[in-house]
């Protein structure tokens, strides 16, 4: 008996570990939604209020789009539309994606910081 209610705290404890662990951000607004411009190992760059990839950076860069460089590391959850797990080999150039960050920000042009979650639209 003991066996089992040692059992179920420790489920409940992963429980709540995993509701601490990020997907409940998707309830809050995304600190970016843009294109995919770039890809790189391990990193990509987003740009918020351009309508594809083609565009040339200077044209972007010069009207002060929000560009953002993110890292993605083992902590980082990517997600599909219908909310399930994939891997960063799903993402490419192109693609419309909201972000949520992690940890500081570096104030560069494009900005520099850690991807929390990534959730691709359809």
């Amino acid at each position: 008996m003991k066996k089992i209610t040692a059992l179920i705290t420790i489920c409940i404890i992963f429980a709540l570990f995993l509701t601490g662990c990020g997907l409940n951000e998707l309830s809050k607004d995304p600190d970016i939604t843009g294109i995919i411009y770039s890809t790189g190992e391990q990193e990509i760059l987003v740009v918020e209020g351009i309508e594809s990839a083609g565009i040339v950076y200077e044209d972007w860069s010069e009207e002060g789009f929000r560009a953002v460089y993110f890292r993605i590391d083992t902590d980082t959850i990517i997600l599909d539309e219908e909310e399930q797990k994939i891997s960063f080999n799903n993402l490419y150039i192109g693609q419309l994606v909201d972000v949520w960050i992690t940890g500081p920000v570096a104030e560069s042009y494009p900005e520099q910081a850690k991807a929390k979650i990534i959730k691709v639209h359809p």
